[in-house]
C-alpha cells in the first residue's frame, strides 16, 4: 500500500539527506482534478519525481525554472499539435486526447519538447501533459482548489537568483543519456 511505501521513502531519504548541496526530493502526493490531466488518477502511493523532459530535477526551484522555460518555448510561436496529450502507466486517458506511444516516444526521444511536459518518477511511471494546456488551466485549478498562489515567494526569489547565476553554479547537470 502507498501508506507503507512512505516509510521506505523516509528511511532512504534519511541516509541521502544533504549528500548533494541543494538537492531536494519532490514527492507527488495527490493529483488535483482538472481537464488538463483527465485520465490520470491517484494510485494511493506517493511517487518521487526523477526527471522533467529527461532532465534530472534537483529541487523545486530547478523544477519551476524548467517549467517556465518550457512555457516560453510554447509561447515563442512554434507550431503545436493542439490538444491535451495524456498517457501514462496509471490512467487510461479516457476522455482526454490520449497520446499514442509514438508521440510520447518522439517527445521523450529528443529530450522532451516544449509542447509536452513529461514527468518521470523513480517508480518508472510517467505523466505527460500538454504545456500550453497546463498554462491555460493554471488559474482555474488554483481557484477550484483554493490555492492562493501557484508558486511561493521563496521559490520565486530563489528562481530569479538561479537564473542570473553562472552556469557552473546552477543545479541540474543537463539531460540524461
Amino acid at each position: 500500500s502507498g501508506y507503507l511505501k512512505i516509510y521506505d521513502f523516509i528511511d532512504e531519504q534519511v541516509h541521502e539527506f544533504r549528500k548533494e548541496p541543494g538537492k531536494e526530493s519532490i514527492v507527488l502526493i495527490d493529483i488535483l482534478a482538472c481537464d488538463t490531466n483527465f485520465g490520470y488518477y491517484f494510485r494511493q502511493s506517493w511517487r518521487v519525481l526523477d526527471t522533467l523532459n529527461n532532465e534530472k530535477v534537483v529541487n523545486m526551484v530547478h523544477l519551476y525554472n524548467m517549467y517556465m522555460d518550457a512555457c516560453k518555448g510554447v509561447n515563442s510561436g512554434a507550431p503545436r499539435d493542439g490538444g491535451t496529450e495524456a498517457e501514462g502507466s496509471e490512467g487510461s486517458g479516457t476522455g482526454a486526447k490520449a497520446a499514442g506511444e509514438g508521440m510520447v516516444r518522439s517527445a521523450a526521444g529528443n529530450g522532451g519538447t516544449d509542447d509536452f511536459l513529461i514527468f518521470r518518477f523513480k517508480d518508472k511511471s510517467r505523466i505527460v501533459l500538454g504545456t500550453a494546456e497546463c498554462q491555460a488551466s493554471e488559474k482555474e485549478v488554483l481557484e477550484q482548489h483554493g490555492i492562493p498562489k501557484a508558486v511561493s515567494d521563496g521559490i520565486l526569489k530563489r528562481a530569479a537568483k538561479e537564473k542570473t547565476a553562472e552556469p557552473s553554479e546552477k543545479p541540474g547537470g543537463g539531460t540524461l543519456d
